[in-house]
Formats: structure tokens, C-alpha cells, sequence
């Protein structure tokens, strides 16, 4: 704060009393006990890190509708749809993903990789040996592989 406001004139500015400070910090007081709240949960076993969410969320409304009294009930129908809107996009993402990965596994690809990684770093599994062009690591030899079989399946749709 003090490099953003260092040229202001703060002459004006009233410095805060120990009284109001200490006021300040009373009414501060439920909303800083929420993380001692869930760390206290997850520590003596009462919850999980994701059920530790929903104590949040319920000592958060709990707190703003009997402490603060700044968390009126109309503004919970737009919060419950936006929380449903988010929830059904990274539902879809995750959905999305599992299709990819399975449809990777279906065509091969997990092997190619896995073949590619072990001849990156060991040589090949064929040879005991490994050769300096072979120590080249995991991704120019899965380059070269692919490029290889692209150029082999053409020949051979060639000589059909």
C-alpha cells in the first residue's frame, strides 16, 4: 500500500484509535476462526478435505446471515445457479477428458508412448545395447518413430 499511495498528502487521514482497531478485530473474529475452524476438521478427522468445503460454505452463510447480517436470502437463487453453471462446464470437461483418454488407449497410443519412453531412455528393448542416436531422449525418438511409420505405411499403400 505504501509504494501505490507514496506521493499522496495523507495529512488529512485520521489514524485509527486502539479502541477502534480493537473493535475492528471483534467483529473480525468469526470470519478469521474459518480456517482454524477447517483446519481443526481435517486434523482430528471429522472430514475429508472435500466434505471441509461444505463446513466452510455452511459456517460462511451461517455466519453472514446471523453474525453479519449482510447475506440476504434473494441473492442465494443467483449463487446456486452460477455454482450450477460452473459445476456442469468442468463436469463436461472431465467428461471430455475421460472420452480422450479412452479413445487413446483404443488406438494404440499408450503403448507407442510407453515404447518411445523406454527406447528414449534405455536404447532399444530389442538390443541390449544402446546406441548414441538412441540416447537422444524421449522426444526426438518419438519423432522419428512417427515419422517413420507414416513413411513406411505409405510405401506399403504404394506397392497395393
Amino acid at each position: 500500500m505504501w509504494w501505490r499511495y507514496r506521493g499522496e498528502d495523507l495529512s488529512h487521514v485520521k489514524r485509527a484509535s486502539w479502541g477502534e482497531i480493537g473493535w475492528a478485530f471483534l467483529i473480525a473474529i468469526p470470519a478469521l476462526a474459518l480456517p482454524f475452524v477447517i483446519r481443526a476438521a481435517v486434523i482430528e478427522g471429522v472430514a475429508t478435505a472435500t466434505e471441509v468445503s461444505t463446513i466452510g460454505i455452511v459456517y460462511s452463510v451461517l455466519a453472514g446471515l446471523l453474525i453479519y447480517r449482510q447475506f440476504h436470502w434473494r441473492r442465494l437463487y443467483p449463487m446456486l445457479v452460477e455454482t450450477a453453471a460452473l459445476s456442469g462446464a468442468i463436469l463436461l470437461i472431465i467428461g471430455a477428458a475421460t472420452g480422450m483418454a479412452w479413445a487413446l488407449t483404443q488406438s494404440g497410443f499408450s503403448n507407442s508412448l510407453a515404447e518411445a519412453t523406454i527406447c528414449g531412455a534405455l536404447g532399444s528393448p530389442e538390443r541390449k545395447t544402446t546406441k548414441p542416436r538412441q540416447r537422444r531422449g524421449f522426444a526426438a525418438n518419438f519423432v522419428e518413430r512417427k515419422l517413420l511409420d507414416r513413411r513406411a505405411e505409405r510405401l506399403r499403400a504404394r506397392r497395393r
